[in-house]
């Protein structure tokens, strides 16, 4: 099994690289969409990625996350699961990542304390 996580935050990286640790799921930090995205696609050969999961911090700068999902749906033989989540403050953020299509949206906080029973199920 094997996640992408989209973030550029060191200290939330660590907590869920060692989550996905404990959970026995290969995650990928990327620091981009683009890199996110390249992840999630076929290999050149066309052998599909074995992507499961893409986990989004909603706090990175410059994000365009519609254009993300999109790219992701695109681009990959069997979508993965998208999980988003930001600052419980930011109500609006978490409601447009909600209809972006992500299959679940929550705050930090609450992903800071699911992020392993997440990546479990997902993963």
């Amino acid at each position: 099994m094997s996640a992408v996580f989209l973030t550029s935050d060191l200290m939330i990286s660590s907590t869920v690289t060692g989550a996905a640790d404990r959970a026995d799921v290969e995650l990928r930090v990327v620091g981009s969409a683009d890199a996110a995205i390249a992840k999630c696609q076929s290999s050149d050969s066309g052998v599909p990625a074995s992507v499961n999961l893409v986990i989004v911090d909603l706090s990175l700068p410059g994000l365009r996350l519609e254009e993300l999902v999109e790219a992701i749906e695109a681009g990959s033989a069997t979508r993965p699961k998208i999980v988003a989540f930001g600052p419980h403050v930011h109500a609006l953020r978490l409601d447009a990542a909600r209809q972006a299509g992500c299959d679940e949206v929550m705050s930090r906080g609450q992903f800071h304390t699911a992020a392993e029973d997440v990546l479990k199920r997902f993963g």
